[in-house]
């Protein structure tokens, strides 16, 4: 890798997100253990009704939070960062899918990523997985694709990257005719 390949944002800023949660849901617990000890001769309530769910937005803003936020921030290029999606980018995000593969673009402040995964037929597995309506829909994976990305940048030049044989593909379908052999194997 070279210092111009892409590059995920420094893990310090992870840890930072982390002590953040930390701090702000301790915060919520204390606020819920001074409810729960007022409100307990007042109302009868059961043990935990402001605790857990404070707990659990702890487990959240701790924990499951700040590595998906820091996973969404973006990368670095060329000593640039690279900010992808948002609000206001919602509209233009551009995904076309097929059983083998998906051509994407992705717009960002000053940037746009577009892309290709895809893979020949004979390298997925098809699989029937149950739906909570009591339907099916098929599922196709594969994880030996190939990725190809673009990075149009205002001002500078476009950068392509791929990666041969080492991405995934994952499509969930209610259709059947995508040719890929269903295993025979029932789900729940």
């Amino acid at each position: 890798m070279d210092d111009t390949d892409p590059t995920p944002l420094d893990r310090g800023l992870l840890r930072l997100m982390r002590i953040r949660g930390v701090f702000a849901g301790a915060l919520l617990i204390a606020a819920a253990a001074v409810a729960e000890t007022a409100l307990r001769g007042e109302l009868p309530l059961p043990w935990g009704v402001f605790l857990v769910p404070a707990a659990l937005l702890f487990a959240y803003l701790a924990l499951w939070s700040p590595p998906r936020r820091y996973r969404a921030w973006g990368y670095w290029m060329d000593g640039e960062e690279l900010r992808l999606g948002g609000l206001d980018r919602v509209r233009s995000t551009e995904i076309v899918d097929r059983p083998t593969g998906c051509e994407f673009t992705l717009p960002g402040r000053d940037l746009t990523v577009s892309g290709r995964v895809s893979a020949e037929a004979k390298d997925f597995v098809a699989w029937r997985y149950a739906d909570p309506d009591g339907g099916e829909h098929n599922t196709l994976n594969c994880s030996i694709a190939d990725l190809e990305l673009t990075v149009e940048r205002q001002g500078r030049e476009s950068r392509r990257l791929e990666l041969r044989g080492g991405g995934a593909y994952e499509i969930g379908m209610k259709e059947t005719d995508h040719g890929i052999p269903v295993q025979p194997y029932a789900d729940g």
